[in-house]
C-alpha cells in the first residue's frame, strides 16, 4: 500500500531537493530551463523569460504541491545554492504501487555525479517513506549519460520500445529499466546517507529522568501529528495511551531509553530497547527523513546484538516494509482490538545476527 506524504525535502550529501520556490526562478534561467540543448534533451519547452516560468509554476509546478500524490523537487546545491535541475515521480500510479522517475540537471553541472546522487535519494525515498513496489527510468536510446546514471542507481534493463519519440527527422526508442521493492538494498554503501563524521555528528545517549518531558513530547508529538496519516483513530489513540507518562517513567528509570541528540544538541529522537526487543522507537516530525530514524535502528540492531542472538520488533503494516528490507522475518501474525472501534494488525518480527 503506498504512503504518500506529497512532496518533502529530501537531503543528501552535497544537494537539498525541496519544493519549487518563486525565488528559484533566477537561477532556474541562469543554469537548465532556458537552455536549448538541456531541455530538448529533457522532452521539455524552454523557459527565457521570469514571467513564463512563473506561470509554469502557477499552472503545473507549485499550484499541484496541494496534492498528496505530486512529487516533484527542486535540486539545490548546497555549496551554491542554485537550483541545478529537478527531479520528480511524474508518474504515479497508486492502485499497482508503480512510480516513474524523470529529472533534468543544467550542463554546468552535469559530469559531477549529481543526477546518480540525487535519483539514489528518489528512489531511497519511494521505497522506503511512499512504499512503492516499482520505480521505472526510461531513457531515449541515444542518451547514454542518462543510461549510465540509470545502471549506477541499480535499476534493470526492460527493454526499448521502438520508434517510441518522434525527434525532428527521425524516430528513437526509449529504453524502459525498472527497481522492484525486493531488489532494493537500502544498505547499499552508495546510497546517500546524511553526512556523518565531521559534517552531521550525532549523540545517542541513555535519557535520564530529568528527560522524562523531552522523552514524552518526541513521542506523542509523532503519534498525534503522523500516525493519522497511516492508521484509523481508534489506534492512534490506543498508541498514545500504550505509551503512557507511567510506562515512560518506569522505562528510563530502567535505563532501557534513549535519546539521538543532533550536532546543534537538539533531542531529534528517541528508542526503548527491552532486552532483545526494539520498542517505542520515534524521530520527531521536524527531523524526519533526514537519517536519524535508521541512525536508531543500527544503533539499537549493534547494541541488542552485543547480548543477544536475535532481535524482537512488534510492526504494523504501514512499517512493515522498513523491517523487511533491513532483514527481518515476520513470524507470528496478531490483531488487537484498540477498544476504539478498530483494530490493530501487526507482526512480530524477528532478525538473527546470522542475518546480518
Amino acid at each position: 500500500m503506498v504512503t504518500h506524504t506529497g512532496t518533502i525535502t529530501i537531503e543528501t550529501e552535497r544537494l537539498i531537493l525541496r519544493r519549487f520556490e518563486y525565488s528559484d526562478i533566477d537561477s532556474m534561467l541562469r543554469n537548465w530551463i532556458a537552455d536549448e540543448k538541456t531541455q530538448w534533451d529533457y522532452g521539455e519547452p524552454c523557459y527565457q523569460t521570469p514571467e513564463s516560468v512563473k506561470r509554469l509554476f502557477d499552472t503545473k509546478y507549485i499550484v499541484s504541491y496541494s496534492k498528496e500524490d505530486y512529487y516533484r523537487w527542486a535540486v539545490i546545491e548546497k555549496e551554491s545554492g542554485e537550483c541545478i535541475g529537478q527531479i520528480a515521480y511524474f508518474t504515479m500510479d497508486t492502485n499497482n504501487q508503480h512510480g516513474e522517475i524523470e529529472y533534468v540537471i543544467g550542463p554546468a553541472f552535469q559530469g559531477k555525479g549529481y543526477a546518480t546522487e540525487m535519483t539514489r535519494a528518489v528512489i531511497a525515498f519511494g521505497f522506503e517513506t511512499l512504499h512503492l513496489h516499482r520505480i521505472e527510468i526510461d531513457c531515449r536510446t541515444e542518451n547514454e549519460a542518462s543510461r549510465k546514471v540509470i545502471e549506477k542507481c541499480g535499476l534493470s534493463y526492460e527493454g526499448v520500445f521502438r520508434d517510441f519519440f518522434w525527434r525532428k527527422d527521425h524516430f528513437e526508442g526509449r529504453r524502459v529499466f525498472s527497481i522492484l521493492d525486493k531488489e532494493y538494498e537500502p544498505g547499499n554503501p552508495d546510497k546517500p546517507l546524511p553526512p556523518k563524521d565531521g559534517e552531521r555528528q550525532v549523540n545517542i545517549r541513555l535519557a535520564g529522568e530529568d528527560d522524562f518531558d523531552i522523552v514524552k513530547s518526541i513521542t506523542q508529538d509523532t503519534i498525534k501529528s503522523v500516525y493519522p496519516k497511516y492508521y484509523p483513530m481508534g489506534a492512534v489513540q490506543f498508541f498514545s495511551d500504550h505509551h503512557s507518562d507511567e510506562i515512560i517513567r518506569r522505562d528510563i528509570k530502567a535505563g532501557r531509553v534513549w535519546l539521538l541528540i543532533t550536532d546543534d544538541e537538539a533531542a531529534a529522537g528517541t528508542v526503548t530497547l527491552s532486552e532483545n526487543e526494539i520498542d517505542r522507537l520515534f524521530v520527531r516530525p521536524s527531523f524526519q527523513h533526514k537519517g536519524y530514524g535508521k541512525r536508531l535502528l543500527d544503533f539499537a540492531e549493534e547494541e541488542i546484538l552485543k547480548n543477544y542472538d536475535t532481535i524482537v520488533i512488534h510492526a504494523s503494516l504501514p512499517a512493515k516494509k522498513i523491517y523487511l528490507l533491513r532483514g527481518f522475518r515476520e513470524v507470528e501474525y496478531n490483531t488487537l482490538d484498540t477498544g476504539y472501534g478498530d483494530y490493530l494488525c501487526f507482526d512480530k518480527m524477528e532478525k538473527r545476527k546470522t542475518d546480518r
